[in-house]
């Protein structure tokens, strides 16, 4: 009972596809008693593939899982608000609780790093005894507010589940945990404890691939304590990583103190790694070179250690025309202007407006419905365009529409081809549409009828022509094509596209000042930097860039054959 197994994954070695098919062999002998965790809540879904006999309420992050197990209590940080209005002087922002990408962005309050420092100290498990007395003060301040409104925080979800969770919720058999690399010494401390009831658990991540050490992620905690060998397995093929490109990030790694040896073979391929002269400052040195990777059909990353060192290439790939996105943090909009997020997008609302040409959709082409006209007349200025009441008369037609799946809401990755335009039964009356489209000046009428998306440029009203420019202008430059085409070009940082890959990796070795500073006398700090660069480099499938710095705080990566 209780037998602790881990699986290393280096990158590109199929850890998921092994696991899946570990899941389905368990789930198969166990009837389905089997827990799935992961780090991220898409990592345990996507573990199970298969339609198994795996309850749902055994699937998730372990605070998801926990948040279950403890009766669903009211979650403290989604009420910081009224945390900021009882204690106006320890404010703090919902960027320190959301703590993805490190120290990306300045702290937006004084109080921002107080809280993370709490909540690190916390998910180390270190004594409050030791503790800062500011992040003590805090602290006490914090509990007292979460006692006296009855909230739990993330970090009590653990806490509470390790005093009084004792086994894992419906008393799985065998337990699955993915990406331990990034879970805490509290996270792990309450896995083991749920293991000791289990058959056993195969533990699954790379120690080299830990990013999360600023949220209090440590390999220590995934790598301790020592198993012997039979109990441990490392995935030894890469499927992602040329030779070139596997030799160079391998000789990097090396250089971290703590971490597990491990052996793994590239793919067979020679692959590139490249000095280049791009400046994370001056991103348009380099956007020839990308756009021709992007028309030799490659996808290409673009990869640095903080968002800010990303404002410049945004705005250069804008006024470009050059269609970019970050499918692994599709919250984030401003890496993502043309995909889809709450709410009807601004390029939904071009795509139905433009439904009737059939020059762009050929076949697919169709005249408006109801919902089609919601998407674009409401965003028109009504002076010169709309005759009075057109806007109101739209909403009281809508109000009894059923509503249906958005075929103007295009999926990346999608078969565009195989995009239907049926809204199946909403079968509203052509005499409705009419209706509608009469409240449109004559002249104003005929434009949208010839797509004239010039038009519709100029009377957007003055909040929406900002949004709509950059799609625009890929459609005057590129075609309409490219607004529901999967863009080539991913930007982000490291940690935002932690377990993505592309063909050619531009790699900034730029750090934030803290972050160098920090380095200069912290082993642990300059350990964190070398596996995030690792991780960096490792997302390269053909070839790999390594970039000039833009200034002195940078780390330096090494020669390049």
């Amino acid at each position: 009972m209780g037998a602790e197994y881990r699986v290393f994954g280096p990158p590109g070695t199929g850890k998921t596809t092994y696991l899946a098919r570990q899941i389905s062999k368990a789930a198969e002998s166990y009837d389905g008693s089997v827990m799935v965790s992961s780090f991220t809540r898409a990592a345990a879904v996507e573990l199970v593939q298969r339609k198994l006999p795996v309850d749902r309420e055994s699937i998730g992050t372990l605070h998801a899982i926990c948040y279950r197990a403890l009766g669903r209590p009211e979650i403290a940080e989604t009420h910081i608000a009224d945390w900021n209005e009882a204690h106006p002087s320890h404010r703090i922002s919902n960027r320190s609780v959301a703590m993805e990408d490190a120290d990306t962005t300045p702290n937006k309050t004084s109080k921002d790093s107080v809280f993370q420092q709490m909540q690190i100290r916390r998910a180390k498990m270190i004594p409050k005894d030791y503790w800062p007395n500011t992040v003590q003060e805090f602290s006490a301040l914090w509990d007292d507010w979460k006692e006296q409104s009855g909230y739990m925080d993330f970090t009590d979800l653990i806490e509470e589940a390790v005093r009084s969770v004792y086994s894992a919720p419906q008393s799985p058999a065998v337990g699955f945990f993915d990406e331990v690399q990034d879970f805490t010494p509290l996270q792990l401390k309450l896995v083991r404890q749920w293991i000791q009831g289990m058959e056993y658990a195969i533990l699954a991540g790379d120690d080299d691939q830990c990013i999360y050490s600023f949220a209090g992620a440590s390999p220590e905690a995934f790598l301790e304590p020592e198993l012997s060998q039979e109990y441990v397995r490392v995935l030894d093929k890469s499927w992602r990583l040329p030779r070139k490109i596997q030799e160079y990030a391998d000789s990097w790694i090396r250089k971290v103190a703590v971490r597990y040896p491990k052996q793994y073979r590239p793919k067979d391929s020679e692959g590139w790694v490249k000095k280049s002269v791009a400046r994370w400052k001056y991103p348009e040195t380099f956007m020839r070179e990308v756009e021709n990777h992007i028309a030799d059909h490659k996808t290409v990353m673009i990869l640095t250690s903080c968002s800010y060192m990303l404002e410049p290439l945004k705005q250069v790939l804008k006024s470009s025309s050059i269609p970019f996105h970050n499918p692994y943090r599709k919250s984030r909009g401003d890496w993502n202007p043309l995909g889809s997020r709450r709410g009807t997008t601004m390029v939904e609302r071009i795509l139905a407006f433009l439904l009737p040409s059939f020059e762009l959709w050929g076949e697919q082409a169709r005249y408006w419905r109801l919902d089609d006209l919601k998407k674009w007349v409401m965003v028109l200025n009504s002076s010169g365009v709309l005759k009075r009441g057109a806007k109101t008369l739209l909403l009281d037609k809508l109000k009894d529409v059923k509503e249906e799946d958005d075929p103007t809401s295009f999926d990346f990755g999608a078969n565009v081809e195989d995009t239907s335009f049926d809204y199946g039964e909403n079968k509203e009356s052509q005499a409705d549409v009419d209706e509608i489209l009469s409240m449109l000046e004559p002249h104003a009428l005929e434009r949208a009828e010839a797509s004239d998306i010039d038009w519709f440029y100029q009377n957007l009203l003055p909040a929406k022509k900002k949004i709509a420019k950059y799609p625009i202008d890929l459609i005057k430059n590129r075609g309409v094509r490219t607004l529901i085409e999967k863009p080539r070009l991913v930007i982000g940082t490291i940690h935002s596209v932690k377990g993505g890959e592309a063909d050619i990796v531009y790699l900034f070795p730029d750090l934030s000042q803290e972050a160098y500073r920090t380095a200069i006398s912290d082993r642990e700090q300059r350990d964190s930097i070398r596996r995030q660069m690792y991780v960096g480099m490792t997302r390269a499938r053909e070839g790999l860039y390594i970039c000039e710095p833009s200034d002195m705080c940078h780390v330096e990566l090494g020669g390049v054959g």
